[in-house]
């Protein structure tokens, strides 16, 4: 049976260095939520939360994982986009607090 939610985290020694939040649901993934504490941020703790979270998808049998990005989160682009995401849209003015687009992203797993 499929998990529809999964959390994970990363911590060394007690300390938080990061989550991601996803649902599933029959062949498709999504990535709720991803968040690393600044000071570990360029260490790669979002690429292993995300090669965790594909490698649970694959034995479930997902096939494809879309998210939804600020326009304006290039970190966060960069890291997707290394990993195999790509560009399928954009959603107008999705985002607020600053009223921002969303950059709609797919990758393909197998």
């Amino acid at each position: 049976m499929m998990e529809q939610y999964q959390c994970y985290v990363l911590e060394e020694e007690e300390q938080l260095k990061g989550f991601l939040l996803t649902s599933a649901a029959l062949d498709e993934g999504e990535i709720l939520k991803i968040g690393v504490m600044p000071e570990e941020r360029g260490r790669s703790c979002g690429g292993s939360l995300l090669l965790a979270a594909f490698e649970q998808w694959k034995k479930q049998g997902v096939e494809s994982v879309f998210l939804e990005v600020r326009d304006s989160n290039q970190a966060a682009r960069r890291l997707y986009e290394k990993l195999g995401f790509e560009k399928l849209g954009i959603r107008k003015r999705y985002y607020s607090h600053p009223t921002e687009d969303a950059l709609i992203y797919r990758k393909v797993i197998r």
